[in-house]
């Protein structure tokens, strides 16, 4: 997550009674922000994972088809190269 999606979330999440205020917040509306955002975070670098998952066994299934720099699987094999450097895709 970068900080504009944290702004919008934490803009959605509270509640002030001055819209024109919105410097402060109780420790206790924080911390459940925080976990919040926490859970956002986790759902996404999950969801991540499924997509590298099914990129590597795609890359594992389908790598031997692949014939040189002309390959279609080459900037798939160099991202996830990138992303996972001991998976080792030839």
């Amino acid at each position: 997550m970068n900080r504009d999606q944290i702004q919008k979330e934490a803009e959605n999440f509270f509640e002030w009674d001055d819209p024109d205020k919105k410097h402060y917040v109780t420790y206790t509306s924080c911390l459940l922000f925080a976990e919040h955002i926490a859970k956002m975070a986790l759902k996404e670098y999950r969801d991540t994972q499924l997509l590298i998952e099914a990129a590597i066994k795609t890359l594992n299934d389908n790598l031997h088809l692949c014939d040189g720099d002309t390959c279609m699987l080459r900037e798939l094999r160099d991202a996830v190269a990138g992303l996972v450097p001991e998976w080792m895709g030839e």
